[in-house]
């Protein structure tokens, strides 16, 4: 009886692991790509490139690093024209027609 009752329980447990909705568990808190800000870019599967609000001097949106599993550099991203992303502001896509 008691056996019984651990292997219903420890399916039970490893059953609320996983979801449909792509929510992931990360530490202690459920990750859901979709609660990000409209206009993030995802770059790998842990990975993300969330907009800063409006625009610099010269045009140019800022974008800041974010994953939910691990440590990302805190700088300023800029788009290329290729669509990745550089902290080297010269060589962002909003840049380039300035020099």
């Amino acid at each position: 009886m008691q056996k019984r009752f651990l292997i219903v329980l420890s399916l039970f447990l490893v059953g609320g692991c996983f979801s449909n909705s792509g929510e992931r568990l990360v530490g202690e808190t459920v990750f859901n790509p979709n609660t990000l800000p409209p206009g993030t870019v995802q770059v790998s599967d842990s990975l993300f490139m969330i907009p800063l609000e409006g625009v610099d001097d010269d045009g140019c949106r800022g974008y800041r690093a974010y994953s939910p599993d691990g440590l990302v550099v805190q700088a300023l991203h800029y788009r290329t024209s290729t669509g990745g992303f550089t902290m080297n502001k010269l060589d962002a896509a909003c840049y380039e027609n300035k020099t």
